[in-house]
């Protein structure tokens, strides 16, 4: 997790250009502009929203001439801001403001209500578009938000909610999405919680803990979500406990949580939850049994509060900003708007980058983000921001948190469960040991999803195998080292999880899926699978038995001409011509000495799990005969030799003409290579060996 010392040194690290262009752009966007000022070629590019979708015309501007543009067009200062947000100030190789402003051209392009501006072909940023049916301006913002403004805000957005949401495609239909969103069974109240009264005047707010089951369990109460960024000054520990149960010294509170409470209270809530003051912060029993219990104390809260941008406790809620900064620019009969829950933004903002928001922003049925520019707004049925007109709302695009509410549309279970691992992966922890504690709370809502929603399939706590689970295995296993280079992540010695999970490393991972809909015409069989204790947040041992066609490495592949001086995790190389030939990847885990390993002709086999035939495509059309690819995992025997007993070093690919009859080929050398026995725990007649990967 970052500090804001190190932030400044990055910023500080940025080419002069790029630290220029946002000077420049900061002057710009704080300059005093017409709503709807907009320039001649912005008028182009507007004139083409609402027809077929396709490139708009942006008269091939580059970023400098839209940031001279900006000076007088809210479109151009619209873009501009875009770009900077999406870009992250230069920490992607393709970040638009990385290279120099007069040699990147910005391309719009209009595809279902959104124009998505293009830098070098990469997409960069995000401009929302809706129709207005009236002469809507938008509504009114503040230079600074306090509580008293802010909550007259959210009591709005609340009340929407809480009556039902309207339907965009039917104005007269009433959505309830967040009114009957699944809520988990059992205790409904945390442990402890905040009690706040108000004081008088200027008075500061009386704040103490309680314990709930003192309270009805119909009590309302509020959750903060905020980045701790190093100790809390003010924390519940066994010493203080007692006291605290007293009155907690509002004073000596970190910022952000003096600004939650100070909201809380003009929401006219008389309780709040935050971890560092309702967990028992030195005591491991108390900490444990809380922190298994985030699915409840998020999901039955009655809102959430995230502090997106503060980088710690201090930070507090509220950052100076310009209203004219995200303020809608109006054409004709349609608005614009910057998109604030743009993906690749909103995961970029501090909070985000911390694994434990992940599941707090999933599990919360309401969250009201405090962002850079503006506040905005996120439920089951709809996201709003300030600069949004406010009779409209936009369906929840990215499916958080609706994607834990309502089954999967036009996805698998299994590929519905990757989607969270993917994000989340990319997140950083205080304390490693925490991986799997940390995601805890959100299998604990998959799985209530499934159940509620599959009568044919129920997950049971046993299921679950250390971030993976187990009727959908052997697909989970497929997942593979996403990042660009070995080493950029320290390897753990401590166990976490077996092997065979993406627990195991500290590592941004992706899966291996077939193409489209094809099925499989091979598929590796798992036989038993268990970890212990049986767990959602922790892992002490873990192993699955699996029966398949293994062998060794060094028969496939050209181990001789495996390239690894690059340290890249991804390494391309040939196999043997009899299989097809062609192109082969080897995906590999961050593991200690991984490149030394892996071209050991001794230990290393693989172990197909996929295997398919598809047609062969390229651009000028199909391609005579089949294709055939083979996903599998790439093993190394353990340490101790043990019969039929590996580890994991990553994954392998192939693909390669030749159908169906390169596919036989290689099962047939399966069956026929001569392999030691203690290789595999048992071998079959038909060549598939049992073994065991811990």
């Amino acid at each position: 997790m970052s500090s804001p010392n190190t932030d400044e040194a990055k910023r500080q690290s940025f080419p002069a250009s790029v630290r220029l262009l946002k000077c420049l752009v900061w002057h710009l966007v704080m300059a005093q502009l017409s709503f709807d000022d907009i320039c001649s070629s912005c008028v182009s590019i507007c004139e083409g929203i609402g027809k077929d979708s396709g490139f708009l015309n942006n008269t091939g501007r580059n970023i400098e001439q839209i940031v001279t543009s900006s000076e007088n067009c809210c479109l151009c200062r619209m873009m501009i801001s875009s770009l900077c947000n999406n870009a992250n100030l230069a920490e992607a190789p393709s970040s638009p403001l990385k290279t120099a402003a007069d040699e990147i051209v910005g391309l719009l392009y209009y595809k279902s209500n959104e124009l998505t501006l293009l830098i070098q072909g990469v997409p960069s940023g995000i401009i929302r578009v809706i129709r207005q049916d009236t002469d809507i301006k938008g509504r009114p913002t503040h230079v600074d938000m306090t509580p008293q403004t802010c909550a007259q805000l959210l009591k709005v957005w609340v009340g929407s909610c809480e009556k039902g949401h309207q339907s965009r495609d039917n104005p007269v239909e009433t959505v309830h999405e967040c009114l009957s969103s699944w809520k988990p069974a059992g205790k409904r109240l945390p442990t402890r919680l905040l009690e706040i009264t108000p004081g008088l005047a200027t008075q500061a707010p009386t704040v103490r803990l309680v314990q709930s089951r003192s309270l009805p369990e119909t009590t309302k109460y509020v959750t903060l979500s905020y980045r701790w960024g190093g100790d809390v000054p003010c924390k519940t520990t066994n010493e203080l406990l007692e006291a605290y149960t007293k009155q907690v010294p509002f004073e000596r509170l970190p910022k952000t949580i003096r600004d939650a409470i100070l909201l809380v209270c003009e929401l006219e809530i008389k309780y709040i939850w935050i971890d560092s003051l309702c967990i028992i912060q030195n005591n491991s029993d108390d900490w444990e049994e809380e922190a298994g219990r985030m699915a409840t104390v998020y999901a039955n809260g009655f809102l959430n509060i995230a502090a997106d941008v503060a980088y710690d406790s201090n930070g507090g809620l509220y950052v100076s900003r310009n209203p004219l900064k995200f303020a809608a620019c109006h054409y004709g009969s349609f608005a614009l708007f910057r998109d604030e829950f743009e993906d690749a933004a909103f995961r970029s903002r501090p909070l985000y980058t911390r694994a434990w928001a992940h599941q707090e922003r999933y599990l919360s049925a309401r969250t009201v983000h405090f962002g850079y520019e503006q506040i905005s707004w996120e439920c089951a049925s709809c996201n709003l921001m300030e600069g949004f007109p406010f009779e409209d709302t936009f369906p929840n695009r990215d499916g958080v948190p609706s994607i834990l509410r309502k089954p999967p549309e036009k996805q698998s279970w299994s590929r519905m469960w990757e989607n969270i691992i993917m994000p989340y992966s990319k997140m950083n922890l205080t304390h490693k040991s925490d991986k799997l504690v940390a995601n805890s709370g959100l299998a604990f809502r998959f799985a209530g999803l499934v159940n509620a929603c599959t009568p044919t399939l129920e997950l049971h706590q046993s299921d679950y195998l250390a971030g993976l689970w187990k009727p959908y295995l052997p697909d989970h296993l497929l997942w593979y080292n996403k990042a660009n280079k070995l080493g950029h992540y320290l390897y753990d010695e401590k166990y976490r999880a077996p092997s065979w999970s993406w627990v195991s490393l500290d590592c941004p991972v992706d899966f291996h899926h077939i193409p489209g809909s094809i099925l499989p015409s091979y598929k590796l069989a798992i036989i038993e699978s268990s970890v212990s204790p049986i767990s959602l947040a922790s892992c002490k041992k873990g192993h699955i038995r699996a029966k398949g066609l293994i062998c060794p490495a060094s028969s496939i592949f050209s181990l001789d001409e495996l390239s690894l001086e690059s340290a890249l995790t991804r390494v391309v190389l040939d196999y043997d011509k009899q299989f097809g030939g062609g192109a082969s990847s080897f995906y590999l885990d961050d593991r200690p000495n991984i490149q030394e390993r892996v071209v050991d002709r001794r230990r290393v086999y693989t172990l197909p799990v996929y295997a398919y035939c598809a047609p062969k495509f390229t651009p000028k059309g199909r391609l005579p005969g089949d294709a055939w690819g083979v996903y599998g995992l790439l093993l190394e025997r353990t340490p101790d030799d043990s019969r039929g007993q590996y580890s994991r070093l990553g994954t392998f690919e192939l693909d390669a003409f030749g159908g169906a009859l390169k596919w036989r080929r290689l099962v047939q050398y399966c069956k026929t290579v001569e392999l030691d026995m203690t290789v595999y725990e048992s071998r079959d007649i038909d060549g598939t060996c049992e073994i065991e990967i811990v």
